[in-house]
């Protein structure tokens, strides 16, 4: 309980669509290393929400879209 009130605090600080675009980036990051694939797939899909045109984010999304159809 208390690592997800963190993490809606830190959400919650984000104003710009840069930091916002940051914060689901690492966190995409995180639920990836965790093998949480759908969480981490979620993220990078709200990140793109905030930079659509981050070709790194889309490689992501992408490979592990593949990843997870197998």
């Amino acid at each position: 309980a208390k690592g997800r009130s963190m993490l809606s605090t830190i959400e919650s600080l984000a104003e710009t669509d840069e930091e916002k675009f940051k914060i689901e980036h690492l966190f995409g990051n995180f639920y990836y290393r965790e093998k949480m694939f759908d969480d981490a797939l979620a993220r990078w899909r709200n990140a793109l929400a905030h930079n659509p045109n981050n070709v790194q984010i889309q490689k992501n999304v992408e490979l592990l879209e593949k990843k997870v159809r197998k």
